[in-house]
């Protein structure tokens, strides 16, 4: 698949996403946390909307060849659904010896390549998917919460709306009970932690460039996208269902345009959304050794 028939195929499925919510911003939509049937991670980035989308209830994608290690075949007929992989290559002198720049340091590229993946509901075989564990309505999801503490970001319940404070640098969050279910609380509280990381100090969504690229009159609207795709892309890595806030309806319209206007505006978005995701789990991972420490 070429580059640019990838940017359009990956903006069109958000598009018509877009367009079935309507206005309508605060009806629920399920991300079913599609995952690799051989690797079990679950798919990030971009691939995750190329997928999320698409017509099968089973959360379980591979390849062909994956599919054939688990005995099961693609049934005659099946399209792949396409997905998009980055792969870094070492840059490298004529002679075939690594190029070192005048930094001293070793420069690499990006080399994008497509691939065509099926779901289980494509394929038969003696492949059994594992039971899933339904999580009661109206708790709290201790792994969601503890991943949450180790940010070490402020959060400050009692509040009448969900907020990130850029001034005092907190999060302000309605209490658990206000809200319908657990799901609907961890979706907001995780879309207001991305927030939380457009600061200088943590992914720096704030500085001139980041304006100039987006535009002065899109760049508002621009970061609740990225807050909105990053609140997803943990909520598949967590197992919470992601649901739109209601208030981000007056931004459809913005993002639609942009969309429509630059197939790579999508991919800007997601790029954002998944470096901030990137630093919060890298949080988790200071955490860890300081533990073991």
């Amino acid at each position: 698949m070429a580059r640019q028939d990838m940017y359009t195929t990956a903006t069109d499925n958000v598009i018509t996403m877009l367009e079935t919510a309507g206005k309508d911003w605060s009806k629920s939509w399920t991300i079913k946390g599609n995952c690799n049937v051989v690797t079990g991670k679950p798919y990030q980035g971009i691939n995750a909307f190329m997928i999320a989308y698409a017509p099968f209830s089973s959360p379980f994608w591979g390849t062909y060849k994956q599919w054939s290690s688990k005995e099961c075949q693609v049934q005659k007929g099946e399209k792949g659904t396409d997905i998009i992989f980055f792969n870094y290559i070492q840059k490298k002198n004529k002679d075939g010896s690594i190029f070192i720049n005048d930094n001293g340091s070793q420069e690499s590229f990006p080399l994008l390549r497509g691939y065509k993946i099926f779901n289980f509901d494509q394929v038969e075989g003696k492949w059994t998917p594992p039971e899933e564990k339904e999580i009661d309505e109206n708790i709290r999801f201790d792994h969601v919460d503890n991943y949450v503490i180790n940010t070490e970001a402020e959060i400050q319940h009692g509040q009448d709306q969900a907020y990130y404070s850029p001034l005092s640098d907190y999060i302000g969050m309605p209490d658990l009970e206000q809200f319908k279910d657990s799901e609907s609380y961890y979706s907001v509280l995780l879309h207001e932690l991305m927030h939380w990381t457009k600061t200088e100090k943590r992914c720096n969504r704030l500085n001139e460039r980041f304006e100039k690229r987006m535009g002065k009159e899109h760049s508002y609207a621009f970061e609740e996208l990225v807050a909105e795709l990053g609140s997803i892309f943990l909520g598949i890595e967590l197992k919470v269902q992601a649901t739109p806030q209601p208030n981000n309806a007056k931004y459809l319209n913005s993002w639609l345009e942009k969309l429509k206007q630059d197939k790579r505006f999508i991919f800007s978005a997601s790029s954002y959304a998944q470096k901030a995701v990137t630093f919060c789990n890298k949080l988790q991972e200071t955490k860890m050794k300081e533990k073991v420490a």
